[in-house]
């Protein structure tokens, strides 16, 4: 969602207004205190049996890819422009020897 979308459905759903600069503060309020169990859980991918899919997907009418690395315990996403293989370092924190 937009930042004017998010405004719009905080005031229109729950009746809280909020400004685009406070949705800009809340969104790196959320991001630091995310940060820790989310770069946890990508570490911990990095050691488990993964299943890895990619997906296309448009964001500010832009081609780029949705890549999904899930394990038994968890999930990560992320949006990149590339759906080449050097991507998947950014999980695993080394080249992969095995295919995708």
């Amino acid at each position: 969602m937009s930042k004017r979308m998010i405004a719009h459905f905080s005031r229109e759903v729950w009746g809280i207004p909020f400004s685009h600069g406070e949705v800009c503060a809340l969104e790196q309020v959320v991001r630091r205190a995310v940060q820790e169990p989310v770069d946890d859980v990508r570490e911990s991918v990095q050691w488990s049996d993964t299943n890895v899919d990619e997906t296309r997907w448009r964001e500010e009418n832009r081609r780029v890819q949705l890549w999904t690395v899930v394990t038994p315990q968890a999930s990560v996403y992320a949006i990149r422009r590339s759906r080449g293989a050097k991507v998947l370092p950014v999980w695993y924190g080394r080249p992969l020897r095995k295919s995708v």
